[in-house]
């Protein structure tokens, strides 16, 4: 590149070209340099983009694409706030442009890392709202597909800021270069993290399960475009779980049903427990129990048997049968794999103490009856 620089002359109409190509190999050398010679490349390669903008003889795309990569260097020597601007007049000045496009792209990561979320998500805004057609910004430098690969990837930076608000806003207004795919997977990850940490603190309960909702909706619409994909299993899943979050049992359990449908025999024993469970929520032990009993009577040598039993143990509980509470936590307890380290062993221990507990009281209040009705029988 520096051959191809002093072969140019100052004169030549191709010397702001040159001191472009010898800009951006600068950059890329730079990229895998130690200091001090990654400043000293990054100020030769900002020396080459201030000639090209203060030359004469640049083109109007030269003259667009050094000021993108004198964007860009400016970032990388860490300067955020001055490289906003650099980006940010480049953006305004040239719509409906390649250069335009990734130099607003490349403001919006600079905003990131300046913590200024709202402001992103502003910058997206305007993109989108002037972005006219996918055409316009076919180029020969940066193909279409890595333009969506990084705006998606802001989106994914939007979100691990934890500003999910103005993450759901960017999800919202992504250009026309992204499609439904992107916009479901980064809303069904923002709503779905938004509901658990709000949770997490006791926050809005009622807004919770919306959060929950909408993450649950947009995992079903994402799972239903890639259905005969490998990734239709566990976004189905996601579905279910926050469907069972918000308390919307009926439309969790809807989705269970297509999840037994497709599931190997092996993984069947998962989607029967989260349908017990679902109806035990609901109040309907009958039909929890023959979702537990599905599992507890199959030939698959599953560790959710013990959960299933620990599940049905608790049903029987509440309808007072204790006998047959004890017998299935005596299986998990002595007749199985399981130790105290695991917690289902421990849930099982303590739900042991508490039908003793109950049953020794049922068996006292019996006695006191029968005393009751002949006071003889205390002797």
């Amino acid at each position: 590149a520096a051959e191809l620089l002093e072969s140019v002359s100052q004169d030549s109409k191709q010397r702001p070209s040159a001191e472009l190509v010898h800009g951006r190999c600068m950059q890329r050398l730079a990229e895998r340099k130690e200091e001090p010679d990654r400043t000293r490349m990054l100020e030769a390669a900002l020396s080459n983009f201030q000639n090209v903008l203060a030359s004469g003889k640049s083109t109007v795309t030269v003259r667009r694409q050094s000021n993108l990569e004198l964007g860009r260097v400016i970032k990388s020597m860490g300067k955020s706030t001055q490289a906003v601007s650099t980006f940010s007049a480049l953006r305004l000045s040239s719509p409906y442009e390649p250069e335009s496009l990734v130099s607003g792209l490349e403001e919006i990561d600079c905003l990131i890392d300046l913590g200024r979320i709202s402001d992103a998500s502003d910058t997206l805004e305007h993109i989108t709202k002037n972005f006219g057609e996918i055409k316009w910004y076919q180029n020969d430098w940066i193909p279409l597909s890595d333009l969506r690969k990084k705006i998606v990837a802001s989106g994914e930076r939007m979100i691990d800021s934890h500003d999910y608000s103005e993450a759901s806003r960017f999800a919202n207004n992504l250009p026309p270069l992204c499609d439904e795919e992107d916009r479901l997977r980064m809303s069904s990850r923002l709503f779905e993290e938004w509901a658990n940490r709000e949770f997490d603190k006791q926050k809005d309960l009622a807004r919770v399960r919306s959060h929950f909702i909408a993450a649950a909706e947009a995992y079903e619409a994402l799972s239903a475009k890639l259905m005969k994909t490998p990734q239709y299993g566990e976004l189905l899943w996601r579905a279910i779980e926050n469907y069972r979050k918000s308390g919307a049992f009926k439309k969790s359990n809807a989705l269970l049903e297509n999840y037994l449908r497709f599931e190997s025999r092996e993984n069947q024993p998962k989607g029967l427990l989260a349908i017990a469970r679902n109806h035990s929520a609901l109040e309907q032990p009958n039909l929890a129990m023959m979702s537990l009993n599905r599992i507890l009577e199959s030939n698959t040598s599953t560790p959710l048997a013990y959960d299933a039993r620990l599940e049905a143990a608790r049903i029987r509980l509440a309808k007072e049968d204790y006998a047959e509470a004890e017998e299935l936590l005596i299986q998990n307890l002595y007749l199985g794999d399981l130790t105290p380290s695991s917690p289902v062993w421990r849930d099982s221990l303590f739900l042991l103490s508490d039908v003793l507990y109950r049953r020794g009281l049922s068996l006292n209040d019996q006695a006191s009856e029968a005393i009751f009705r002949d006071p003889t029988k205390s002797h």
